[in-house]
C-alpha cells in the first residue's frame, strides 16, 4: 500500500462507514476488497481467529506475565514504569530493532502504564488496546465514560486471558474487526464471509483449554497444531504476527498533510464544540515536530472531522 493508494481511498472513508470508524487497517481492507472483486464476487475471510484463539499480543501477556505482575509488588512495578517512562520512545525503537522487536517504543509505553495496574483487569485491557491517548488524558470538552463502564462484559470468575477474550469477542470484535470487513467488502459489492465464527466452531473455542490457545510465548496454538498437519511448521512457526499496519505517523506529515491540516483548522474545531481545540491543535504541533508521534490518536480526530463535514455537506 503506498500514500498514493491512501490519497486516493481516504475522502471516501467517513461516507463508505458512515459513521467515525477510525481503524486505519481500514485502508488496506478496503484497497484489498477493491482488487478481489475485479476477480470474486465471495470471498473468505479469517476474522475471528485471534479473539477465539488467542492471536494478539495482549492474550500472551495475559497467559504468561500479567499473573506474575500482579504478584511483584506495587512500589517495584512503579519504579519499572519510571523507568521506562523516562526513555526516548525513538531509542528504544531503534534498541529493539536491533533485538527484531517491531515497534518497541508503544509497547514499552504500554507496558509502563500497566505496570502500576496489573491486578486491576478493566484497567489494564484498556491501556493495552489504547492507541495515543494515556490513561485519563482526551481530547473531549466535557468527557463522560459512563456508558463504556456500563458495558464492560468481564467476568470476575475468568482469568486474565479468559477475560481478555470474552471482552475481544463481544466489543471488539463485532464492533471494529467485523465492521472494518463488512463495509469495506459491501462498499464494492463484494460478500465476505467469516467461516470461524461458525456458532458450532465459536462454542468449541470456549470448551478449549487456555493451553490450546496461548502457550510458550505463541498463539493460536490449535490452530498452529491443525495447520502442521498440513503445512510445515517452519512456515509460520516463530513468525511474528504482521497485521494491517500502515505508516500513519509519516503519512499524516507527508502526502496526508494538506488534508490533515484544512480538518484541523482551528475554526473547524471550534465550530464542534464538544472538542477541546487547544489541546488538539497542540497534539498536532507535538506530532509534526517529532516531539511525540500522535498518529493514532490524531487518525480517531481526523475521522471524527472527516464524518462531521460529510453529515454537514449532507
Amino acid at each position: 500500500v503506498t500514500a498514493n493508494d491512501t490519497l486516493a481511498v481516504v475522502p471516501d472513508l467517513a461516507n463508505i462507514y458512515d459513521e467515525p470508524f477510525a481503524d486505519s487497517s481500514q485502508i488496506p481492507t478496503l484497497l484489498l476488497s477493491r482488487f478481489a472483486r475485479k476477480s470474486v464476487k465471495v470471498v473468505l475471510s479469517g476474522d475471528g481467529g485471534d479473539e477465539l484463539f488467542a492471536g494478539y499480543n495482549r492474550h500472551l501477556l495475559a497467559a504468561s506475565y500479567l499473573p506474575r505482575l500482579e504478584q511483584q509488588p506495587l512500589w517495584l512495578r512503579r519504579l519499572g514504569a519510571n523507568v521506562l517512562n523516562n526513555l526516548p520512545p525513538a531509542f528504544l525503537d531503534r534498541l529493539g530493532s536491533l533485538a527484531g522487536i517491531r515497534q518497541a517504543g508503544e509497547k514499552s509505553r504500554k507496558l509502563s502504564a500497566i505496570l502500576p495496574l496489573a491486578e486491576d483487569f478493566g484497567a489494564t485491557y484498556d491501556c493495552l488496546t489504547c492507541q495515543g491517548l494515556g490513561s485519563g488524558e482526551t481530547l473531549l470538552a466535557d468527557p463522560d465514560d459512563s456508558f463504556y463502564r456500563a458495558a464492560d462484559p468481564s467476568s470476575p470468575d475468568f482469568d486474565f486471558l479468559d477475560q481478555m477474550l470474552l471482552r475481544d469477542t463481544k466489543t471488539y470484535l463485532p464492533g471494529d474487526i467485523l465492521v472494518k470487513l463488512d463495509r469495506a467488502s459491501m462498499s464494492v459489492g463484494l460478500e465476505a464471509r467469516v467461516p470461524l465464527l461458525d456458532h458450532r466452531l465459536y462454542e468449541l473455542a470456549w470448551t478449549l483449554p487456555n493451553s490450546l490457545k496461548a502457550a510458550g510465548g505463541a498463539g493460536k496454538i490449535a490452530l498452529r497444531r491443525i495447520l502442521g498437519r498440513h503445512l510445515p511448521s517452519s512456515l509460520f512457526d516463530g513468525k511474528p504476527k504482521m497485521g494491517f499496519a500502515v505508516p500513519l505517523d509519516t503519512w499524516l506529515t507527508g502526502p496526508l498533510r494538506t488534508w490533515a491540516e484544512d480538518l484541523l483548522a482551528p475554526e473547524s474545531l471550534k465550530r464542534n464544540g464538544f472538542l477541546d481545540a487547544k489541546r488538539c491543535l497542540q497534539m498536532w504541533q507535538d506530532h509534526k515536530s517529532g516531539r511525540c508521534k500522535r498518529h493514532h490518536t490524531l487518525w480517531n480526530l481526523l475521522m471524527l472531522l472527516s464524518w462531521l463535514v460529510g453529515r454537514r455537506g449532507a
